[in-house]
């Protein structure tokens, strides 16, 4: 019969095999720990806070809107900084929850000011989101970065711009943060405005000096966004400021809807195969033809709709 103490590891065989599997484990602690560090404190345009596991008491608290609680973890400095598991901060959470007075407590108490949670969104981006123009101001003074970019690759000015806050927007662009940054579709602060249809915002960005020359990934400045958006009062204002009304009427089918141009590309290509019409206001094609005679309607509600829109803006 095998020794029944075989499979045990033996220490006492030798004395100095445990020094260094101490030693190993130290090391593997203080490599882990230096990662941590790195990851957070590291200069990188943009640091995400990773998820905790259990839920920070300070952050149950901020979502409960428990102020004594919340006061007491944040004199006792407790979980500043750590997140929900959509990498929220408390300082990203107080400012959701419209407790500006609690996001100031945090940032004095020394909360990082530019963590952002699991979509990329930083605490300046959703004061913006939120209209929390207070907090806003507050982050600025703590030097939070102007330029930083969510998910969609919009930076808190483009936010502002898609929302018409022009509080934030001038607040933004005093600070000096830039107006003619990208998003992932080419769109800067002024081309989200014109698409979500922000004619005040539209002024103001113009009137701040933001690029009129600047188009999307389709090539589409301003005025062609608004117009294939329905923007009729956008489009008044930038034919007002400038830009050629004529220089895309020339060229309406292909460039106030671009999705009659693929109809027409598709067509040709597969010659009287069915066609499918990728835009919301076009039915299913079973022709060459249907779809040529889908396509010259459409034009034609265009042109109609392009001399009233003319009409309005002279």
């Amino acid at each position: 019969m095998g020794n029944k103490n075989s499979d045990k590891i033996n220490f006492s065989g030798n004395k100095k095999t445990i020094p260094f599997i101490a030693w190993g484990m130290v090391l593997f602690g203080c490599v882990a720990g230096a990662n941590y560090i790195y990851k957070s404190f590291s200069g990188n345009d943009k640091v995400v806070a990773s998820s905790s596991f259990d839920e920070d008491p300070l952050i149950s608290a901020i979502k409960g809107k428990n102020i004594p609680e919340i006061n007491r973890l944040i004199h006792e400095k407790m979980g500043l900084n750590d997140t929900d598991e959509e990498g929220n901060t408390p300082l990203i959470l107080a400012i959701q929850c419209n407790l500006g007075d609690v996001a100031r407590r945090l940032l004095d108490a020394g909360a990082y000011v530019n963590l952002c949670n699991n979509k990329g969104e930083s605490p300046l981006s959703v004061a913006v989101a939120h209209n929390a123009d207070d907090v806003l101001s507050c982050l600025i003074e703590k030097k939070a970065k102007l330029n930083q970019v969510n998910s969609d690759g919009h930076t808190p000015l483009m936010v502002a711009a898609r929302m018409g806050n022009l509080a934030a927007a001038q607040a933004l662009i005093e600070a000096k943060a830039k107006m003619e940054i990208k998003d992932l579709e080419g769109h800067t602060a002024l081309l989200l405005a014109s698409k979500a249809g922000k004619p005040e915002m539209v002024k103001f960005l113009i009137e701040n000096k933001a690029d009129t020359s600047a188009v999307n990934q389709d090539g589409m400045n301003a005025l062609m966004v608004a117009i294939c958006y329905g923007r009729a009062e956008v489009a008044t204002v930038l034919v007002e400021a400038g830009f050629d009304i004529n220089a895309i009427h020339e060229n309406v089918a292909d460039t106030l809807n671009p999705e009659l141009a693929l109809l027409r590309h598709e067509a040709k290509k597969r010659k009287k195969a069915p066609v499918v019409a990728k835009s919301a206001n076009l039915p299913y094609a079973q022709s060459y033809e249907e779809a040529n005679a889908m396509m010259e309607a459409a034009i034609e509600e265009l042109s109609q709709n392009w001399s009233a829109l003319r009409y309005a803006a002279y």
